[in-house]
């Protein structure tokens, strides 16, 4: 947990199946409420994650270094009151969570970009035919090979007394 870091310097070696399989399959030991695993995971390579992430703000400078993203989804369709309209993000974080300790795991390296955009961007996303309407998204993960001459920067954690109370 702790050497995960966001990457944004990429290498160009592309990511085969069978490390994505192996990815997806730790992935999925994610809990979700009622145990109803409604995360999607999309992958994008090439021209399709130029439409995505032109779609997306926040990766401008290294947006031609990123080889593959994730855009990862929930189906709404398992959620059936209003009361559980949060339910998709909560369990969704929780999923891309466990997504990028498994890229890590797998020795690649992974950044996560934001998907705070409106309802009209999220209308064109899915007018671009990739993912369903019956999904929201949830967050934007970046992901690649490491390039051999990468500078990490590691931000400052906050001291743990920041974070919690007990009662």
């Amino acid at each position: 947990m702790r050497s995960r870091h966001s990457f944004r310097n990429f290498s160009d070696k592309k990511i085969n199946d069978e490390i994505l399989k192996e990815i997806v399959s730790l992935s999925i030991t994610a809990p979700s409420v009622c145990n109803r695993q409604h995360w999607r995971i999309h992958f994008f390579e090439g021209e399709k994650k130029l439409q995505i992430l032109s779609l997306q703000n926040g990766n401008t400078g290294f947006t031609d270094n990123i080889p593959m993203i994730a855009v990862i989804s929930s189906e709404l369709s398992a959620f059936y009151t209003p009361g559980e309209r949060n339910q998709p993000y909560t369990d969704g974080g929780i999923f891309a969570m466990n997504l990028m300790y498994a890229i890590e795991a797998k020795g690649l390296k992974s950044c996560p970009l934001n998907w705070c955009n409106s309802f009209k961007d999220e209308k064109k996303l899915h007018k671009l035919g990739y993912i369903p309407n019956s999904e929201a998204v949830i967050v934007i993960i970046a992901l690649g090979h490491p390039a051999s001459n990468s500078v990490l920067a590691k931000s400052p954690r906050l001291d743990t007394s920041n974070f919690y109370k007990r009662h």
